[in-house]
């Protein structure tokens, strides 16, 4: 997972606890961790662009649309359980 990060990044991401949401073959994919008052959500690949999402250019049985809907949730979620 930290392979990318340099030095002085791989000791600040070390602070706090990481979580791994999703592996593909055995490498994280998506993260989170709380830092601070909020949540950090990291994804190895930029698959969230329009071009991803809007079903013209990859397969349907990648369900990217599906992802980032469910990802907005989730997002609203982590919003809505800081204000309590």
């Amino acid at each position: 997972m930290y392979a990318s990060l340099s030095g002085d990044e791989l000791r600040q991401a070390s602070l706090f606890a990481i979580e791994s949401v999703m592996q593909h073959r055995g490498d994280v994919i998506m993260a989170v961790a709380q830092l601070g008052r909020g949540t950090v959500f990291a994804v190895d690949d930029p698959w969230l662009y329009n071009e991803y999402v809007d079903g013209r250019k990859l397969p349907a049985e990648f369900e990217n649309f599906k992802a980032s809907q469910d990802l907005a949730r989730w997002l609203i979620r982590q919003a809505a359980a800081r204000k309590t």
